[in-house]
This record gives structure tokens, C-alpha cells and sequence, in this order.
């Protein structure tokens, strides 16, 4: 129910809407392999050379160590 509270307005879909999203969600976190890294490089990089991002970015800046 808090969930869809936040959900709904933020991208503006009706609260019912909403909590059926939220109900057929998993939420968690787990830790990013090095393959996913090296896609979201991938796509930093070109957000870079598009200008879609002010600079280049290093997402192994932004990795926990585990």
C-alpha cells in the first residue's frame, strides 16, 4: 500500500493501478556482476558521445566493493 501511495502520482496512474503493480513486483537488491557493469558502461559511454550527459562517467566509480 505504500508502495502504490508513492507509484501512482509519481507516474500517474489511479491507486488501484498502482498496488496491482506493486503486489506483482519483487524488490530487492543484489550485488551488480561484471557483466551488468560493463553494459551500463556501455550506455554511459554513449549518453557521453551523445551529449545526453554533461561528461564521461566511470560507473566502477559508483560500485560498492562486496
Amino acid at each position: 500500500a505504500e508502495v502504490a501511495k508513492v507509484l501512482g502520482p509519481a507516474v500517474g496512474i489511479d491507486a488501484v493501478t498502482a498496488q496491482h503493480a506493486a503486489e506483482r513486483f519483487s524488490f530487492g537488491v543484489v550485488l551488480t556482476t561484471p557483466k551488468v557493469a560493463a553494459e551500463q558502461q556501455k550506455v554511459a559511454d554513449a549518453f557521453a558521445e551523445l551529449k545526453l550527459i554533461p561528461r564521461s562517467i566511470r560507473i566502477s566509480d559508483a560500485l560498492l566493493a562486496p
